[in-house]
């Protein structure tokens, strides 16, 4: 299970300008969001965004405290495939350090915006690893059901946790954010429930602002406002539904529980 723990304005740009910023929509989210996970028992790999972190240092404690793995979801939330090498470099340190000095931690997930770490032209595995990363999650195009070691050097790998993709038909698309709120409940289940039949381990995810319909609207522009909104009314419940009918844990709890089995298979025990 995941959550990119952004606010509902990281990435809109100009699109938010004017609109009022109150961060206790996201606090309320969050914590409607923990609490949900209390009830099922369920852990999180949560993704903050390092700079609403900092304004909300108590949410990232309390997550903490109730069990869950913190990553870095970027500092500011800008799109990867604007930023330069050296952009990106400054970037994930900065933020790195700043969850780890709110945390008393080590911060060891990643996961970029937009899942589009695949359009940087430079060796984003090396800078990752090399700045002391060893879990990521910023590709949706790929076909890969279980992690997977991505081997950067001779002595060092990243691992990949790749976010599940729903059939339905002859398509696919992500399982989280928006598709989960937008597509009826019956068939989002139905595909859950046919990679459940084979087997297939599900990474899904989802935003602070999918569940709480108080966020602000976005007015004059449908398909952001479609997009942004439609769903957050029910989605609670949708997932309350979800949680109680599967388990979910943390991106490192998934690798070392893949990791076991191969080493078993590995072993012939």
């Amino acid at each position: 299970m995941i959550v990119d723990a952004e606010d509902w304005h990281h990435g809109l740009g100009r699109v938010a300008n004017g609109i009022p910023r109150d961060l206790g929509h996201f606090r309320v989210s969050m914590d409607l969001l923990l609490d949900l996970f209390d009830k099922h028992d369920t852990k999180a790999t949560i993704f903050f965004v390092a700079s609403l972190a900092r304004s909300c240092p108590d949410t990232v404690m309390k997550a903490k405290a109730r069990g869950h793995e913190i990553g870095n979801h970027s500092l500011m939330h800008i799109h990867p495939s604007t930023q330069t090498e050296k952009q990106f470099l400054s970037e994930i340190r900065e933020s790195k350090n700043m969850l780890e000095d709110i945390l008393g931690d080590r911060v060891e997930s990643f996961r970029a915006p937009w899942l589009e770490l695949h359009k940087m032209r430079y060796p984003v595995l090396d800078i990752l690893v090399n700045n002391g990363y060893l879990y990521d999650s910023s590709d949706s195009r790929l076909t890969s059901l279980e992690p997977w070691k991505l081997p950067v050097d001779r002595v060092s790998c990243l691992y990949h946790v790749p976010v599940t993709r729903l059939p339905f038909f002859n398509f696919s698309y992500p399982a989280g954010g928006g598709y989960l709120r937008i597509f009826p409940q019956a068939m989002v289940w139905h595909a859950m429930q046919i990679l459940c039949h084979r087997n297939v381990p599900m990474t899904i995810y989802i935003h602070p602002y999918d569940i709480n319909a108080d966020h602000p609207r976005l007015p004059k522009l449908f398909f952001e406002t479609l997009k942004r909104n439609i769903g957050r009314d029910c989605f609670l419940n949708k997932l309350d539904f979800m949680l109680l009918q599967m388990d979910f844990t943390t991106i490192k709890n998934a690798v070392a529980y893949y990791e076991n089995i191969n080493s078993i298979k590995a072993n012939g025990t």
